[in-house]
């Protein structure tokens, strides 16, 4: 399956963009470092690393679904 950056959602299946495969590399990560990082610039926080792994141990429970390992997360 050719997943191009031109198609249309409903010629592949799809009744939405969000459920298109090929539209999902624009909402990737940006990388738990630069995650860290921008949480470490707002007022008052003192471990951003700490903020950031309890946030991740206590996400929803359709993105631990979908990564049980988030439950793992250390910090």
């Amino acid at each position: 399956m050719d997943l191009g950056k031109e198609h249309t959602h409903q010629e592949r299946g799809y009744t939405a963009e969000g459920d298109c495969p090929a539209c999902h590399n624009d909402l990737r990560h940006p990388g738990f470092a630069a995650v860290e990082e921008k949480i470490a610039h707002e007022p008052g926080i003192h471990d951003a690393g700490a903020v950031l792994a309890s946030s991740t141990r206590h996400a929803s429970k359709a993105a631990h679904e979908h990564n049980p390992r988030l439950g793992r997360v250390k910090g």
